[in-house]
């Protein structure tokens, strides 16, 4: 199989073997996808053809730079053997002792002297095999390669919408590739030391091309466009010159992108999604070898082109339609995308990425990432190319604000919005669409494609951590090292979980070096094992702190010795492949010598490759000892040496495998233009951590296959908690031995020097940089979260949390001023001061500080006051105000970009005034030289050179002024703007607060007046409930004896009278009292409930009964034709249940009937008795109503002898006199059958009779008594009727008169044969 090889650019001066076309016509189809889109240069990827550009500064250092150096090959074993200790047993390191000792004995000094030959005349012995390690990956590249980065939001909010944001970011990229094809871009350096720059110059115009033997990168030299996917849908619109000059401005780039959007919505999305082709790319890459020949077989056809277009881009922009809302959610968009299916079709952003080249991607809200392919380039320059460019699009901002502002790179190229467009040549800034032609092989493949990226995608899952108690600040001023202290974290959040430790990998730059990638550093060590089995012991807190500081110290010089390339895995590997080549080639020599690299047959899956994140590749054990064995039996090439014939028993060894197979797969990446940073995990049950440490927070992104992330980010989180609380409280044990002396004596020494204020900006408990541990020592102890186990990690600081949103928790019912809050702050980050509305107070109470803060923050005020910095530079004195313009509404904020300004400055006069002997002496002198005066020894040689060099501080100085005023100036200006700002706001939002004011008022007073009309209606509810329990109950019960003593309460007309209507309406448990002041057995409440339970016509009922016994006895019947007399509750039915409004029915018909008018007897005096019968002709006006009904009343004539008086018995409704509203029986007398029960009711009264109370005893075998039923006359069906108006108990079935009908329908008369029992 052959493999591209990758060399420096000639204009380093160096080269590797003259590369040659290929010979064999499998080599020539290999290529057969490129051959029409690249020139032969460009067909050799990252091949000696480098960019053809005049001396500049980007890789002016490139010369000078060494050689990566090969280790000592025992040094390299040494090493091996170390780092594997930590994760061995006794049994399996005398293993591993053993296969090294082999190694170094047999085959190992000659793969070691074969490896220097092939580094002869090489920039690196490790970079040829490094990309073949990338190249020969088979697997798709979402998940296993590609990283990510995702940027910050743009701090100006005009630009956090999806075309302005990702417009901006497009100009400042394309200013990157301008500066760094122009070599105008500054190089990078490490504390002065500078660092390697090829990178840069295959990061844009790149591609990942497969073919059928490995992948290739190609590379356009001279690319000018960029490509745009928007919703699957491909466009491409030209950017740059021929001589690599921007030809659009910001919005001219807003415009185009615009435009683009537009006209990806037209169609629709999921039609959209069945052309998206870069789905293809996330294929395996043979079978995406097979589709880009689909695409290319035919030459010049429109497939190809468009294929060319894309490959050939400068990068690709990705415009999403989706808005994630959660950092996880963002961290897995800019990574794999997103998989959604409606029905049936992929509309996820994942089918809107072409992941062979660098992606910048932005979401529909602004959110903005990169997604870079990892071959060619590392971490590091990605990472310098992302804050680049999001530098510049803030200094772009300032620069509309101030045209003084200063630029991020100076460059001599024209402004676009200044140029001639006839200069710009021939170029296409218009957007074209590219269309592709889906063949039938293309849309299948696209549909599996899809099913399979869909799995990848749901088989992992992501987490992220934003931990802002500290961050670098607060690390090193405990002495920490402070990506050796997050390592030990994840080490410590591990062993909590799972009790072990595992293979961890971490990549060192060794960028210092010609071509340097990474080396590996393991950080699972002895001393970090022996941490974290103290950490999770019983064991004091100073036992901790000083294991974690052993586990740091090992840490940070395994990083020293690997970022010297002194560590042992890329050498080992190094060895691995020179191994493999000579077995297949007869040397390592030949293995390359014609730029190909050609490992053994099939071994891209023999050697098992597993990526290593943060640009390391590390093979696994590549066959079993038997195979091996199996092949050297058949082998019958007699040239090869016999040691080599065999894999290395160091190969061999499970050790070797276990090492590389990478559980911890993590990288230290970012800075504040970061948000985060993150990669897939590095095998099916390991995790891949990407983590960015910033002064005062810690941001993780986790990944996993779904292997508990959310809960390993708990505890690592729980684990930066409690190691805070460990520190805090080593660090006060520390100064409990010192006498008080010694402490006055250092708090007299520390109040001599600044006193820096606590950044208040940052949150609770972080602190400004510069005070971090002052400010620690100060700190009262928190809850923390000591004494938990192995297996509680996490859960005691969810539980915290909990407490403290419990805490923290806004009550159910919002305050006006809560409600102003929230509207205020939606609308702006600045917080402007607020007074306090209807006496609620307008902010939280202010925790109290120490006396010894009040104090050091009274000595800051008066020290930033009253200091003023002066300097003599010869003749000249230079004052400058210590106190510095401030961003912030309390002065607290001074911008660090200004304190470096000052810190130049003091250190720019510094060296001027160390130049005032020397300008004395030759003030003295002004006849002689320089060198006149050093041969003279007047001034040595130091002396001359601060004379040389103070013109060129003088003007430093000047230019570090001016850049100062010139920041003041954009400081006074963006002050006024924000003025302006405020009080718009202020103005804008003062007619919604008025209404948000009134509405709360409006609320309140509805909630008052609701609630004054529910105290009303309990009292109602009383009074009727007692007004009828005084006419119809029973005085003595308790219940009445109760109402009667709640009722007293309620009339006194005295504050007791208010006291008690409150406990009645608030159901208190205290006791009613009755009349006599004595408590009863029943409590407020209880008699508020019986209220409630009240019939609600049972007061009106009593009055009614009153009404009735007013009534004078009705005159007798005659003989031959009774006279049927009325009953006296017809007349007042209206009173009780019959409305007027209301026809009555019969057996479901409605009948009207004309209701007679009913005489007044609404007064009680002592004529109201008779006023019913002051209308003589009121009765016979009801009969006459009565019988005028759509049926009728039929009289049914009664059988003398069903009854004991025979018919001209006096119906027995004419002389009763009992209360129809009553619910007792009659008296026993008034059912007997004699004829003297009429009389006997009236004899010796005026017409009254005593009302009953109360419920009387039915006698046995009677009927019900006087129940409540329909007025009308109805006469019996059995004989005689009765009057079936209110009154008599309904009449047994079994015979008897018929009475008055009871409650419901009434009696149904004496329809039996017999009397009514007695």
């Amino acid at each position: 199989m052959t493999v591209r090889t990758f060399t420096m650019p000639k204009s380093l001066n160096e080269s590797l073997a003259t590369d040659q076309p290929p010979t064999s016509d499998a080599e020539r189809s290999s290529l057969s996808g490129v051959d029409g889109t690249y020139s032969q240069s460009e067909r050799e990827p990252l091949a000696a053809h480098g960019p053809k550009r005049k001396p500049g500064i980007t890789y002016a250092a490139q010369d000078k730079l060494p050689r990566l150096p090969i280790p000592e090959l025992e040094h390299t074993c040494k090493k091996y053997q170390a780092v594997l200790k930590p994760l061995q047993n006794r049994r399996e390191e005398e293993d591993t002792a053993a296969a090294v000792q082999d190694f170094l004995k047999h085959e190992g000094p000659e793969l070691q002297a074969r490896l220097k030959k092939y580094a002869t005349g090489k920039t690196s012995y490790i970079e040829q095999f490094w990309y073949d390690s990338y190249l020969n990956f088979d697997n798709s590249v979402v998940l296993n390669l590609n990283p990510f980065f995702l940027l910050e939001d743009d701090p100006t909010p005009a630009r956090n919408n999806q075309v302005t944001r990702a417009a901006s970011l497009a100009i400042s990229a394309l200013c990157f590739v301008r500066a760094v094809r122009k070599e105008e871009l500054p190089p990078d350096t490490l504390r002065g030391t500078p660092l390697c720059m090829y990178q840069y110059s295959r990061l844009f115009g790149t591609a990942r091309i497969p073919t059928e033997n490995g992948c290739q990168i190609a590379q356009d030299s001279g690319s000018r466009h960029i490509v745009v996917l928007c919703k699957g849908q491909f466009y491409w619109f030209d950017v740059l010159d021929d001589n690599s000059d921007i030809i659009m401005t910001e919005k001219d780039m807003a415009i185009n992108l615009q435009v683009i959007v537009d006209d990806a919505e037209q169609t629709p999305i999921q039609e959209a999604a069945k052309g998206a082709l870069g789905v293809l790319s996330t294929e395996n890459r043979k079978t995406w070898a097979g589709l880009r020949d689909v695409l290319t077989r035919e030459e010049n056809s429109n497939n190809a082109e468009c294929l060319s277009i894309v490959d050939s881009a400068l990068f690709v922009l990705c415009l999403d339609y989706t808005e994630p809302k959660t950092g996880a959610e963002l961290c897995g968009n800019m990574l794999c995308g997103t998989s959604e299916v409606v029905r049936g079709v992929q509309i996820g952003t994942c089918t809107n990425r072409w992941y062979d080249k660098m992606q910048i991607i932005v979401c529909k809200n602004g959110s903005a990432g990169i997604n870079f392919e990892h071959t060619g380039v590392d971490g590091h320059t990605v990472l310098r190319m992302a804050s680049d460019v999001y530098t510049d699009t803030i200094l772009r901002f300032a620069k509309s604000i101030n045209g003084q502002a200063p630029s991020l790179w100076t460059s001599t190229s024209p402004d676009p919005s200044k140029r001639d467009p006839d200069s710009f040549g021939d170029v296409s800034t218009t957007p074209h669409k590219l269309e592709w032609d889906m063949l039938p092989e293309l849309s299948t493949a696209l549909r599996f494609a899809e099913t399979r990226l869909a799995d990848l995608i749901q088989q992992n899952e992501f987490e992220i951590l934003e931990f802002t108690g500290y961050g670098k600040n607060f690390i090193t001023s405990m002495g920490f090292s402070p990506d050796a202290f997050v390592q030990m974290a994840f080490q410590a959040a591990y062993y909590g979980l799972y009790g072990r430790v595992e293979s961890t990998y971490e990549p060192a730059m060794t960028k210092v070096f010609l071509h340097g990638r990474t080396e590996a550093i393991r950080a699972a060590t002895l001393e970090s094992i022996e941490f974290v089995k103290t950490f999770w012991a019983d064991n004091s807190s100073q036992q901790k702190i000083e294991a974690l500081k052993k586990a740091t110290q090992k840490h940070t010089a395994l990083t020293k010795e690997c970022a010297k390339a002194l560590g042992q895995d890329r050498h080992l590997y190094a060895l691995y492949c020179v191994w493999q080549r000579a077995v297949d080639e007869e040397g390592a020599e030949a293995a390359s010598s014609n730029g190909y690299s050609s490992p053994v047959e099939g071994s891209s899956s023999e050697i098992g490759m597993s990526s290593q994140r943060g640009g390391s590749i590390s093979p696994s054990p590549p066959q079993s000892p038997s195979k091996t064995q199996g092949s050297k039996s058949t082998s019958s090439s007699p040239s090869h040496k016999r040691p080599l014939q065999q894999i290395p028993s160091l190969f061999t060894d499970p050790a070797y495998d276990r090492l590389n197979t990478t559980i911890l797969s993590t990288s230290n990446c970012g800075n504040p233009a970061l948000r985060h940073f993150g990669f897939g995990p590095s095998c099916a049950d390991g995790f891949g951590m990407g983590y960015i440490i910033k002064d005062d927070s810690i941001s993780v992104c986790i990944s996993s296959k779904h292997r508990q992330t959310k809960r390993f980010v708990d505890s690592l989180e729980a684990y930066f908690a409690e190691i805070k609380r460990l520190l805090r409280s080593v660090k006060k044990g520390e100064g409990t031995g010192r006498s008080r002396v010694r402490e006055i004596q250092g708090e007299k020494k520390a109040s001599k020097g600044k006193v820096i204020k606590a950044d208040t900006q940052k949150g609770p408990g972080v602190v400004a940089a510069d005070n971090v541990g002052e400010a620690v020592e100060e700190e009262e102890e928190d809850e923390g979260l000591g004494g938990y186990g192995f297996f509680d990690a996490g859960m005691l600081l969810q539980a915290l949390k909990a407490s403290q949103e419990e805490k923290e928790r806004p009550s159910d019912k919002a305050t006006p001023q809560f409600l102003y809050r929230q509207l205020y702050l939606k609308h702006t980050s600045c917080v402007f001061q607020t007074g306090t509305m209807s006496g609620v107070e307008s902010n939280p109470a202010v925790p109290q500080e120490s006396k010894s803060a009040k104090k050091k923050k009274a000595k800051a005020e008066a020290s930033v006051k009253d200091t003023t910095v002066q300097s003599n530079v010869g003749s000249e004195t230079v004052k400058t105000n210590v106190e510095n313009t401030t961003n912030g509404a309390d002065g607290a904020y001074e911008s660090p970009y200004m304190k470096e300004l000052y810190k130049s400055i003091r250190n720019v006069k510094k060296k001027l005034n160390a130049t005032q002997k020397v300008d004395s002496i030759i003030a003295e002198n002004p006849d002689q030289t320089l060198d006149q005066l050093l041969a003279a020894r007047k001034i040595n040689q130091d002396q001359k050179t601060q004379a040389q060099k103070k013109p060129a501080l003088q003007a430093s100085l000047a230019q570090l002024e001016e850049q100062v005023a010139q920041y003041k100036q954009f400081d006074e200006d963006y002050q006024k703007r924000l003025a302006t700002e405020k009080a718009a706001l202020e103005t804008s939002h003062k007619e919604e607060l008025d209404k948000v004011k009134e509405a709360s008022s409006s609320a309140a007073k509805a909630e008052s007046a609701k609630e004054a009309k529910d105290k009303l209606l309990v009292l109602s509810k009383f009074l009727r409930a007692a007004a009828a329990k005084r006419q119809g109950g029973d005085e003595t019960s308790p219940e009445n004896r109760a109402f009667e003593g709640a009722l007293l309460l309620v009339y006194g007309g005295e504050a007791g009278a208010v006291a008690a209507m409150e406990s009645l309406i608030a159901g208190t448990d205290e006791k009613v009292p009755t009349v006599d002041q004595v408590p009863s057995e029943y409590t407020y409440k209880q008699v508020r409930d019986l209220a409630f339970e009240y019939a609600p016509y049972a007061a009106e009922e009593a009055w009614a009964e009153d009404v009735a016994q007013s009534e004078p006895n009705p005159p007798a019947a005659e003989e031959s034709t009774p006279e049927v007399g009325t009953d006296p509750t017809v007349a007042h039915a209206g009173l009780t249940e019959l409305d007027t409004a209301a026809e009555p029915t019969s057996n479901g018909v409605s009948h009207h009937i004309d209701t007679p008018t009913v005489p007044d007897a609404s007064n009680i005096d002592a004529g109201a008795a008779n006023a019913a019968a002051a209308d003589p002709g009121w009765e016979a006006k009801l009969s006459a109503s009565a019988e005028s009904g759509p049926e009728g009343w039929v009289e049914v004539a009664r059988d003398p002898a069903e009854t004991d008086t025979g018919t001209n018995a006096t119906p027995a409704g004419m002389t009763s006199t009992q209360s129809w509203a009553e619910d007792v029986p009659p008296d026993p007398q008034w059912n007997s059958a004699t004829s003297e029960a009429a009389p006997a009711a009236t004899a010796g009264s005026d017409g009254f009779n005593e009302v009953r109370r109360g419920r009387g005893q039915r006698p046995q075998g009677e009927n019900r008594g006087g129940g409540r039923g329909r007025g009308g006359y109805r006469g019996d069906r059995g004989g005689e009727g009765g009057y079936r108006g209110r009154g008599g108990y309904r009449g047994d079935r079994g015979g008897g008169e018929g009475g008055y009908r009871g409650r419901g329908r009434g009696g149904r008369g004496a329809r039996g044969r017999g009397d009514a029992p007695s």
